[in-house]
């Protein structure tokens, strides 16, 4: 399971919606592995804000999963 939560065994990828508070929906602007992590990413947004900005974010979130995903592994194996 934490393989696939990495997106080792297969990357996330499909279409990604922001519904706020309000109804607004806003689209999602993302590909690859990252595409979930970039809908967290703008749904935390207080804004507009630059697609770059939230790859990068997107790309830390996914970094600090799979990091978290590796330590509980490796507390499980002890």
């Amino acid at each position: 399971m934490s393989r696939q939560i990495r997106g080792e065994l297969t990357p996330y990828s499909g279409h990604f919606e922001v519904v706020h508070p309000d109804g607004k929906i806003s689209q999602v602007h993302s590909k690859g592995q990252n595409c979930l992590y970039q809908a967290i990413a703008q749904a935390n947004s207080s804004g507009p804000r630059d697609v770059g900005d939230l790859r990068r974010e997107a790309s830390t979130l996914r970094n600090d999963v799979q990091h978290e995903e590796i330590g509980r592994a490796s507390c499980r194996e002890r």
